[in-house]
């Protein structure tokens, strides 16, 4: 059953239990209803592959937009003022990732959280996702490179003990030339059940 909780001012499931912490409730504990996250790695205009990828993620976001909660999107970005890295651009030449910024995005709305990042993961990113929510929460994740950015996001989840995230292979894309499958394998392999 769902109630409102003047104690975290939002609407929360109430289960049956014998000793209730806060005393509010009556007998019941207040259990926090889950959170629906998704989020979008890396979805920018420098990384829109030749496949139909990149379209297919930005038609999966438009028709299920209304399913989360939160959209939390990564922009990779490269300039003096957050640590420029210049890996990245005698590596892969991705020069055309300087001054990236939410305008890269196709998809952003007003529930839509912007996170610029410099590198495959992102601090800022599990910063604000264990600050704003719960590691029980649900989070959804598409994006690209799913070898890379998708699979370095992953690592961090998992080792902050965020327990519910799951991976939608298929609306993640690499830009390697590894086939899909393969790479695939590979996050199953450290992740299990939650690369689906």
């Amino acid at each position: 059953m769902s109630k409102f909780c003047p104690i975290i001012n939002e609407k929360v499931l109430y289960t049956e239990c014998l000793e209730c912490p806060e005393k509010i409730c009556k007998g019941e504990i207040r259990m926090p209803a889950k959170k629906n996250i998704l989020i979008v790695i890396d979805l920018q205009k420098q990384f829109a592959d030749r496949t139909g990828e990149y379209e297919r993620c930005l038609e999966f976001i438009e028709e299920n937009k209304n399913k989360y909660d939160k959209i939390i999107g990564t922009v990779f970005s490269q300039n003096s003022e957050n640590k420029y890295n210049p890996n990245y651009s005698k590596h892969f030449q991705w020069d055309d990732c300087l001054n990236c910024s939410e305008n890269d995005l196709e998809y952003v709305t007003e529930n839509v959280k912007v996170i610029k990042k410099t590198g495959y993961g992102s601090i800022e990113l599990i910063d604000f996702l264990t600050k704003n929510y719960s590691k029980t929460d649900n989070i959804e994740i598409i994006g690209c490179d799913l070898d890379a950015c998708v699979a370095a996001i992953c690592f961090q989840l998992w080792d902050e003990g965020f327990e519910n995230f799951k991976v939608l292979t298929n609306f993640c894309y690499s830009t390697s030339k590894f086939p899909k499958q393969d790479l695939v394998k590979v996050l199953r392999r450290n992740f299990g059940n939650c690369i689906i």
